[in-house]
């Protein structure tokens, strides 16, 4: 019962890195994610948040794991949102 915690988190991280590709756009400086790809991912950064705060905290490794996720997941987040911003300014 304690893996549910980083399973929840991982779960839809995978799902978001299957489907990230039909909200990309390819152009001559590379690949850029559209606002819905930014905005499922920032919906999966607040789930890992969600459940690393969750998580208790005597249970040190799986709560470990659920930090690794989260910065994963607010990581790619950013990514994504950084490379449409960038698209927007100066990719045109």
């Amino acid at each position: 019962m304690l893996w549910v915690y980083p399973l929840c988190s991982l779960l839809p991280m995978l799902l978001y890195s299957l489907v990230v590709g039909t909200w990309q756009r390819y152009h001559r400086t590379g690949s850029t994610t559209d606002m819905t790809g930014v905005l499922f991912g920032t919906v999966i950064a607040l789930n890992s948040i969600w459940w690393f705060l969750r998580c208790p905290r005597r249970h040190g490794f799986v709560k470990g794991v659920t930090f690794l996720l989260m910065v994963v997941a607010a990581l790619e987040a950013l990514v994504h949102a950084y490379s449409n911003l960038a698209y927007h300014l100066y990719g045109r």
